[in-house]
């Protein structure tokens, strides 16, 4: 027998006493009771790590969505990852059952469920997609353009956006705190006109491929969700945003906002603009810095090149030396004839002549 079965998360909110992890009924696996079963799809899974050591993941996270499109994030230690990465598969859709559920954490949530599905190695899932050809393909929480501005560094809560692609850079590598990595600066416009600047990072930035955008672009309008994003700040047109581990992107997903969105800009083509990385590699990057970067004595040369050595001046060489002293000397002796002759001999030639 499959036991108690839950078509949705409403039956969850009797499992969970505030503050406190509570089993759920049949969890023990020598307990004879009732399973509870929720029928999920899995939309993304992730490691969840700390900023100031990314490489130390702290949990296993999950994101699932129920029959009505209501989403639940889900979450195990860490050293449960390579149990459940071979197991699970996104997009397809399982029996959950043998789970624990409890508040969720106070930051960083990628839904806004008030409960958390808590995996362990007893947890067990059975895999009911063929048999499920009708289950919601997809959930979001998109945030209103005008609630974005809340949002700015909040550490809560992450923002799932959509929007018509503007346009899109090429990966190319880049140098952070923590290491190289890669990086795609992608922009949407909303139903209003304004713009979201997007940075994608990591594996996020390598799976969205900017060329098969601008393709689709040239037929019109791209719809492209962005989810689990962190608002990071304002702009003249809009926000900007970051990818986090967390972040999936849904091309033309199914919504109310997107099809608003889309009826905008249904009449507009060539909406999308691929711009190719500036740098491919960690090394272009570094050769660009290397010349762009000049000292005060260069930038000195680079505003006053530096003459020929050519001599301007006689006494450069001995030659030239020896005839302008000669020259000199020529000169010093007419000027002391000339003096002579007129303060000493001019008067004594004037009194001998008409003394």
């Amino acid at each position: 027998s499959l036991g108690c079965f839950a078509s949705d998360f409403s039956s969850l909110c009797n499992l969970s006493v505030f503050g406190t992890p509570h089993l759920s009924p049949g969890n023990d696996s020598d307990s004879d009771g009732p399973q509870t079963l929720l029928k999920l799809r899995l939309l993304n899974a992730w490691g969840s790590y700390g900023l100031k050591n990314p490489t130390l993941i702290f949990n296993y996270c999950t994101l699932w969505n129920d029959e009505e499109g209501t989403l639940i994030q889900g979450t195990a230690p860490s050293e449960l990852t390579r149990h459940f990465s071979p197991l699970l598969q996104l997009g397809s859709v399982y029996f959950v059952s043998n789970f624990r559920v409890k508040p969720p954490a106070p930051s960083y949530r990628s839904c806004s469920h008030k409960l958390t599905i808590i995996l362990s190695a007893a947890t067990q899932f059975e895999d009911v997609t063929r048999s499920s050809p009708s289950f919601w393909p997809d959930a979001f929480e998109f945030t209103p353009f005008s609630s974005l501005h809340s949002r700015i560094r909040s550490s809560v809560y992450l923002t799932d956006v959509v929007g018509a692609v503007v346009s899109i850079t090429g990966v190319s590598s880049t140098v952070t705190s923590f290491g190289t990595t890669v990086r795609s600066d992608l922009v949407l416009q909303n139903e209003n006109h304004m713009f979201l600047d997007i940075s994608l990072w990591s594996d996020i930035a390598r799976n969205l491929n900017g060329q098969e955008l601008a393709v689709l672009g040239r037929s019109g309008p791209v719809m492209l969700a962005v989810c689990s994003l962190r608002v990071t700040g304002a702009t003249k047109g809009g926000y900007s945003l970051t990818s986090t581990p967390g972040t999936r992107c849904v091309l033309n997903p199914v919504s109310e906002m997107a099809h608003l969105v889309q009826s905008v800009f249904f009449a507009s083509t060539n909406t999308c603009q691929y711009y190719p990385p500036r740098f491919a590699t960690p090394n272009e990057a570094a050769a660009f810095e290397a010349e762009c970067t000049k000292t005060v004595s260069q930038l000195l040369a680079l505003c006053f090149p530096p003459v020929a050595d050519v001599c301007f001046f006689p006494f450069c060489s001995p030659a030239y030396l020896l005839l302008f002293l000669s020259l000199h000397l020529f000169v010093r002796l007419i000027i002391s004839f000339v003096y002579f002759f007129l303060v000493y001999a001019l008067p004594l030639l004037w009194s001998d002549c008409f003394g």
